[in-house]
């Protein structure tokens, strides 16, 4: 692999890596955003589903899922900004609010979720090294 691919994968993981700036004492900022009634009113996915027992194994692939499902969010705000900005129109005002509040719902809460997710993840693979160590 050349320096070039390996430093592309290390800001790719930079990225995805929970920040110090998402804690706020022992919650997430997505805890305060309302991140779990979200949750509660999204429809059911296989991201959602609850199991009682983890391996490392599942928690790695969970943790490729958050970053897939992620990144198809991210597609969809550049999606939309591109329409928006592109395509010949003549919105409103109310246009915009209205494509801001969907993209707000459909895109940013997602993104804001799998993060969410993925501290959690990142926590309890920590949690089982640390036992098995």
């Amino acid at each position: 692999m050349d320096s070039t691919a390996s430093s592309s994968k290390g800001i790719i993981e930079a990225y995805f890596r929970p920040k110090k700036w998402e804690y706020i004492a022992d919650k997430t900022i997505y805890d305060f955003m309302g991140i779990r009634l979200y949750k509660s009113y999204m429809p059911l996915s296989g991201m959602t589903e609850k199991k009682t027992y983890l391996t490392l194994a599942d928690l790695q692939l969970y943790d490729r899922k958050t970053r897939s499902y992620e990144l198809r969010h991210w597609l969809g705000i550049v999606g939309t900004l591109l329409i928006a900005l592109i395509l010949p129109h003549s919105y409103t005002v109310f246009d915009y609010c209205l494509l801001l509040f969907l993209t707000l719902v459909f895109n940013v809460y997602p993104i804001a979720l799998q993060r969410h997710n993925r501290i959690r993840i990142y926590r309890t693979i920590n949690m089982l090294k640390n036992k098995s160590a």
